[in-house]
């Protein structure tokens, strides 16, 4: 693992099901919810069980931008969460504090960084602090898990995925970064370009495995 530097406060890290997830009733109300008129609160998104992989939010610079603009539908949520997990994801090794999402968490998750997200592309600050005020972030916790020449590393760690991507949001537009859509067909995750981001300000897509995808398609 690439140790972090002491400007890299910020961390997080957490596991998705390779398998995917799915939306099923709470325990003990019965079989897997087909009817789309039922009781958003009384559905649970669930991991399939599948082999985990490891996540890091340095890697997703601008999850809070698809979250936002995720359907509140059960196949958007679940798009979402095959993509990056659950919002209620612990940081790696504490997955047994973890807990099964409610769909309608979700669709309240989505319409609050809907509303954070206008404001701040819109720099309507106080909208923006009223809302991240209002956020549900739960406690951090601070670890000192690497050190080098100079003394250790301090590490703020959220308590679940939401709230990390929350913190991304704040840090995102405190700090005025510049983000765009990945042009590759299908893909729509949001990225990280210009000074500092390892990505220059002409840059189309979010990685190379998409930049190859593009140049493929257009010279088939």
């Amino acid at each position: 693992m690439q140790h972090s530097t002491s400007s890299e406060v910020f961390w997080f890290e957490w596991e998705r099901d390779t398998d995917g997830y799915q939306i099923e009733e709470r325990p003990n109300l019965g079989a897997k919810i087909l009817d789309p008129t039922t009781d958003p609160a009384t559905k649970l998104i669930r991991a399939r069980g599948g082999p985990r992989e490891i996540m890091n939010i340095r890697d997703h610079q601008a999850i809070f931008k698809e979250l936002a603009e995720t359907r509140k539908t059960e196949a958007g949520v679940l798009q979402f969460a095959n993509r990056y997990g659950l919002l209620g994801s612990p940081p790696r090794g504490e997955r047994d504090r973890g807990l099964p999402d409610t769909l309608d968490d979700w669709r309240t998750s989505i319409t609050v960084f809907r509303r954070m997200v206008a404001a701040g592309d819109a720099q309507d600050w106080p909208v923006l602090s009223h809302w991240f005020g209002e956020a549900q972030l739960g406690r951090m916790s601070a670890k000192l898990p690497y050190w080098h020449t100079r003394g250790p590393v301090l590490h703020v760690v959220p308590n679940t995925l939401r709230s990390a991507i929350y913190v991304q949001l704040a840090q995102a537009y405190a700090h005025a970064r510049k983000l765009r859509k990945c042009d590759a067909r299908g893909c729509g995750r949001w990225f990280a370009y210009g000074a500092g981001t390892g990505r220059r300000a002409s840059a189309k897509y979010c990685s190379d495995a998409c930049r190859k995808a593009a140049f493929l398609e257009r010279t088939a």
